[in-house]
Formats: C-alpha cells, sequence, structure tokens
C-alpha cells in the first residue's frame, strides 16, 4: 500500500508534464531529400506542414460513420440469426434421420422413410395405389396380413406420412 502511494506522486507529474512534451515537426527540403526534424530548417527551405488531426469528426463525418456502424450492427445481427436457424434446422434433420436409422436397424417402418427403406424393411407391397394433389405426390403401399391384419404405408413426396393397419395405431 505504501509502495502504490509514492507512485502518486512521479504519475502526476508525468501527466502534469506531457502537455509541455508536445514538439513541432518541420519538414525541411535540403539538398533535393525531404528530411523531417524537430528544428527550424538551417538555411532549407521549410516545407509545408499541416498541424495533426485533433482526433474530432465534424458533425456530417460523425453522422455517416454512425449511419455505418448502425448498418454493420444490423447486418451482423441479421447475420447471426440466419446462422442460428440455419443450426437448428440442421440439428433437427440430423436428430430426425438418426431416429430414421435406429428404426430401419430394428427393421420397424416411421414417418420420415424412404421407400427403399421401407422395400428394405417390408418387402415389395401387394398392392400401389399413386395419386397428385395439393399436398404434393402421394403412394399409398399395401401389405397383406403379417399376424397383425393388413398394413399400409402412406407416402407423400417419397417419404413415409403414416404407417399402420386397423389394429394398430398410425406411427
Amino acid at each position: 500500500m505504501a509502495g502504490q502511494l509514492r507512485r502518486i506522486p512521479a504519475m502526476l507529474c508525468v501527466l502534469l508534464h506531457a502537455g509541455l512534451l508536445h514538439a513541432e515537426v518541420y519538414r525541411c527540403e535540403q539538398a533535393g531529400r525531404t528530411v523531417f526534424t524537430d528544428q527550424p530548417c538551417p538555411g532549407g527551405r521549410m516545407a509545408e506542414t499541416r498541424p495533426p488531426p485533433t482526433g474530432t469528426l465534424d458533425p456530417m463525418a460523425r453522422h455517416a460513420q454512425d449511419e455505418r456502424i448502425q448498418q454493420w450492427e444490423r447486418e451482423s445481427a441479421a447475420a447471426a440469426a440466419a446462422l442460428r436457424t440455419a443450426d437448428r434446422e440442421w440439428l433437427a434433420g440430423h436428430a430426425r434421420e438418426q431416429a430414421i436409422e435406429q428404426a430401419y436397424q430394428r427393421r420397424e417402418v416411421v414417418a420420415g422413410m424412404s421407400r427403399d427403406q421401407v422395400r428394405q424393411v417390408l418387402g415389395a407391397p401387394v398392392r400401389i395405389a399413386r395419386r397428385a394433389d395439393a399436398d404434393g405426390q402421394g403412394e399409398r403401399w399395401y401389405y397383406p396380413d403379417r399376424g397383425e391384419g393388413p398394413s399400409t404405408v402412406q407416402f407423400v413426396d417419397g417419404r413415409v406420412a403414416t404407417y399402420g393397419n386397423p389394429g394398430r395405431p398410425y406411427r
């Protein structure tokens, strides 16, 4: 604690004298060369110098800069939201595909399976009825009684929409 108190006067001296440390910069032309120095040009011609920027923007430039920052923030937020949505959709699709794969391994038919997967699980249907309507292309596959009654598989756009039989609820 005592060591920190001794540093305070030293820091105050540095801060108070910081304004005195400002130095002029001269741009001189000597023998056809441009030279920068902290001393006035001796016998050489002094080139025109500009004062250093003050660090403040005029109100119109600041307004334009603020608008660009706000536009960037809006675009970044929209891009982040789109990425989060795409991630959620991919995860949902991936989980659905895993559930279908697990059902396929158990030799069960579930919603979302393809025609080929159903054919590999249940075999060839005894009858196929096709239809087309506003919901898309549809098919209904009929299977014979395998101990639980005849089964039907309904497809919409090539994927299982429903599966079941009169004695068993649809999945």
